[in-house]
Order: C-alpha cells, then structure tokens, then sequence
C-alpha cells in the first residue's frame, strides 16, 4: 500500500483527546505507510506521547500554529507528503468497521485510480 496519513489538528481539552484516540484506535493498525501528523493546542504533547507509543516508524510530528493560520500552515507540512495517496485523517471520526475493511477500501481505491474519495 502507499498511503500517509496526514492530519493537521487542534486539540485543547479532554474531550477532544479521548475522541482522538477513539478514532485512531479504530484505524492504525491499517497498512499504513507513513503519518504527518501536526498538532495545535494544550494537548498536543499528550497528544504526541500517545501517537509515539502505538506508531512504531514514519511519523512526522510537528506543532506548527503560525500567526499566518491553519491553511497556511497545512500548505507548508504538505512538503512532506511524498507518497501516492493520503488519508486526510479528522480526529473525531471514528472507522466503524475494522483496519482489513479499511485497507480493502484503500486497494479498491489505487486499483481503480481513484483521484478522491470522501469518507465522511
């Protein structure tokens, strides 16, 4: 497979932390290549500590929040997107299925050329 997971969050309370990792739980352990992963807000070193321990390689962590906004920022991390495909990853979705149903999707995605597909 040949898919980053890239995701450009905020996330500053509780709430939002434990709706993060309920969506990364029901997802990472798909085939996943890479992660560019950038995080805003009070949580983002608890927020790294948790991705560090259940990412074993190829993540990319940064805590960009310039003054120049969120699209701006996004646009400067895209440079690290080197990879044929990218799941654009929203922390508070949650993948309701299981990672083998996930990468089936991804495969039926790259056999078909698929240019975009909207999961939410």
């Amino acid at each position: 497979m040949k898919l980053t997971v890239f995701a450009n969050f905020l996330i500053d309370d509780e709430r939002r932390f434990e709706r993060l990792k309920k969506s990364f739980l029901s997802f990472y352990k798909a085939d996943i290549d890479f992660w560019v992963i950038n995080i805003r807000g009070s949580y983002k070193y608890q927020v790294k500590d948790f991705l560090i321990k259940k990412i074993n390689s190829n993540l990319n962590i940064s805590f960009r929040n310039s003054s120049n906004g969120w699209f701006y920022d996004t646009r400067e991390l895209l440079k690290y997107l080197n990879i044929e495909y990218i799941f654009l990853w929203n922390e508070d979705h949650i993948n309701l299925k299981n990672e083998i149903f996930f990468n089936r999707i991804v495969d039926e995605v790259i056999e078909n050329d698929v240019d975009h597909l909207i999961y939410s």
